[in-house]
C-alpha cells in the first residue's frame, strides 16, 4: 500500500519532470549583458533588467557571436553588418537621404492618422529628440517590444515599421528627417539584420555622420540650395558608397 508521503513524492517528481520538459522545450530565453553593465549606454544600464526578462541581450563588443535565439541590442555605432551581396541603390536610399539632409518639406496634413501621427512624433521630437530603431522587417516583432520598454520609462521611440506583413508607416523620407533629428540609436541585432540593406544603409550613415563626413542639416543648406540648382540632392558618403553595389537589390 502507497502512503501518503510516497504519493506526494511521485507527485512531485512528476511536476519537476514537465517543468524541466517544458523548460527545455520552449524556444523562450531570458537575455544577459555581454562584458560589464557599467560599459552599457546610460538608458539600458536602467533598463537592462526589462530587456533580459524580455528576451533580449545587450551590449557586448561588436565581435561577439550572436545568440542564434535572441536578439541583441547595441549601439547603431557599433553594428558589425556588411552591405548584402546582391545589394544596389534604390529609390527609397535617396529618399531617405533627402528626408535626412532636409531636402522634402513639411509632411503636408492629408488628415489621415499617418499625416497626424507624424506631425504630433515631429512636435514631439522638435522639443525632445527621442530613440531611433533600427531593424530588420522579420524582425519588427522584437522591435515593438524594445520600442515599448523605452516608451513606459518616458522615452519616444522612432520605428519605421509596425508589421511585418504591411506597409512601413512612414515614408523613407519622414524616416530619414527622424533619423537626422534622434538623440540616441539602437539596432535590433540578428542574422537578419546583418543581411538588412536598411539596416546596413543607417548603420553607414550614422558612421558617417560622427565621422563628420556628412555634414548636420544646418551646415548643409548651402550644398542643399546648389545641389537643387544642379537638379540633384547633395551628395553624402554613404550615399555614394551604396552606389557603387550592383546586383538584383534586396528587401529591407
Amino acid at each position: 500500500m502507497v502512503s501518503n508521503r510516497q504519493k506526494l513524492s511521485l507527485v512531485a517528481v512528476i511536476v519537476s519532470c514537465l517543468l524541466a520538459f517544458a523548460l527545455g522545450t520552449t524556444t523562450f530565453s531570458y537575455g544577459r549583458v555581454y562584458g560589464r553593465l557599467a560599459e552599457l549606454p546610460a538608458i539600458l544600464q536602467q533598463l537592462h533588467s526589462s530587456f533580459e526578462r524580455a528576451g533580449f541581450d545587450l551590449g557586448g563588443s561588436p565581435k561577439v557571436p550572436l545568440n542564434g535565439t535572441r536578439p541583441r541590442l547595441e549601439l547603431l555605432s557599433n553594428f558589425e553588418g556588411a552591405a548584402p551581396p546582391n545589394f544596389e541603390s534604390q529609390d527609397w536610399i535617396e529618399d531617405f537621404n533627402r528626408g535626412r539632409v532636409g531636402a522634402v518639406g513639411a509632411v503636408p496634413n492629408s488628415g489621415d492618422q499617418t499625416s497626424t501621427d507624424q506631425k504630433a512624433l515631429e512636435a514631439k521630437w522638435n522639443m525632445k529628440p527621442g530613440i531611433f530603431i533600427s531593424f530588420a522587417r522579420k524582425d519588427v516583432e522584437a522591435a515593438n517590444k524594445a520600442a515599448t520598454i523605452f516608451e513606459r520609462s518616458g522615452h519616444s521611440v522612432f520605428r519605421y515599421l509596425n508589421d511585418k506583413d504591411g506597409p512601413p508607416k512612414y515614408s523613407a523620407e519622414f524616416t530619414g528627417k527622424m533619423f537626422s533629428r534622434a538623440e540616441q540609436y539602437f539596432v535590433v541585432d540578428t542574422p537578419n539584420a546583418r543581411h538588412s540593406s536598411g539596416v546596413w544603409v543607417e548603420a553607414i550613415t550614422l558612421k558617417d555622420i560622427v565621422n563628420g563626413q556628412i555634414r548636420d542639416e544646418g551646415e548643409t543648406r548651402a550644398a542643399r540650395d546648389e545641389a537643387e540648382r544642379k537638379g540633384r540632392p547633395p551628395g553624402n558618403d554613404a550615399l555614394d558608397r551604396s552606389k557603387s553595389f550592383q546586383g538584383k537589390g534586396g528587401a529591407r
